[in-house]
């Protein structure tokens, strides 16, 4: 963290020494981009949070109002619950999700070094 911080610092005494060279116009208009360079920054990361949530509400309406039998699609609650359940319960498979990933780990990446030495064969 002290090395984010010490490079952050640094940047910002170079910005200042560039700003010096500059003239009174030049330094506002650098001092406007920034401004809107952040604004710019916090408004994509407040519309990406908004489209996340809208889609998990909208989601659990639907789930809930049984627009859609629940057999067919379950709530997003619901699969939290399940997964935090799948980290340390084996039932019903026999394995915690870890293993399972493990697992299917192993088979994407088989199948992708055998696709890459049969390629380096031909």
């Amino acid at each position: 963290m002290g090395v984010i911080f010490l490079e952050s610092e640094v940047k910002k005494v170079e910005q200042n020494r560039n700003l010096n060279v500059l003239s009174d116009k030049d330094k506002e208009r650098v001092l406007l981009i920034q401004k809107q360079a952040k604004k710019t920054k916090y408004q994509d990361i407040m519309l990406s949070t908004i489209g996340i949530l809208g889609f998990l509400i909208i989601w659990q309406v639907i789930a809930v109002s049984g627009i859609i039998e629940s057999r067919y699609l379950s709530t997003p609650l619901q699969i939290i619950n399940l997964f935090i359940t799948k980290l340390t319960d084996p039932n019903p498979d026999g394995a915690v999700i870890g293993v399972n990933i493990l697992s299917s780990l192993t088979v994407a990446l088989s199948g992708f070094g055998l696709a890459i030495d049969r390629k380096s064969v031909v």
